[in-house]
Parts: structure tokens; C-alpha cells; sequence
């Protein structure tokens, strides 16, 4: 399971890259499986799921927003 680390206390929590990677590809796929656009697909929606596959512990919509908007 991904894991959060924390460098400083009350500090947002710094995620390894390979839970960034797993979760950019995990928002990609799901929406095609269902035939839905990116953009009907929440953030929220999607940080439910990366805690029930597993990925990571938790994790917040926003966090996934930010990393789904900063550009490549």
C-alpha cells in the first residue's frame, strides 16, 4: 500500500511519485471504462477510489486536483 510521509508536523503530507503515477493513470482509465468524460468524473469520486484499490491510506480530492492540473 502507498504511503504518506510527512516531513515536517502539520505539514500537507508528501506522497511518493509512484502514488502520483498510479493515481494520474487510475483517473484516465476509469472515466473511459465508462464511457464518461474526464470532466464528469470528481475528484472526490476518484479519491474514494484510490483508497479502496488500495493505493494509499487517504488522500483528498484536492490534492488529486492539484496534481491533475499542474501541467506535464
Amino acid at each position: 500500500m502507498g504511503s504518506r510521509i510527512s516531513h515536517v508536523p502539520g505539514a500537507p503530507p508528501i506522497f511518493p511519485p509512484r502514488v502520483v503515477v498510479d493515481v494520474k493513470a487510475l483517473a484516465c482509465e476509469l472515466p473511459k471504462e465508462r464511457g464518461i468524460p474526464l470532466s464528469r468524473y470528481s475528484t472526490r469520486d476518484l479519491a474514494r477510489v484510490v483508497v479502496d484499490r488500495g493505493i494509499t491510506a487517504s488522500i483528498s480530492g484536492t490534492t488529486i486536483w492539484r496534481w491533475l492540473a499542474r501541467p506535464q
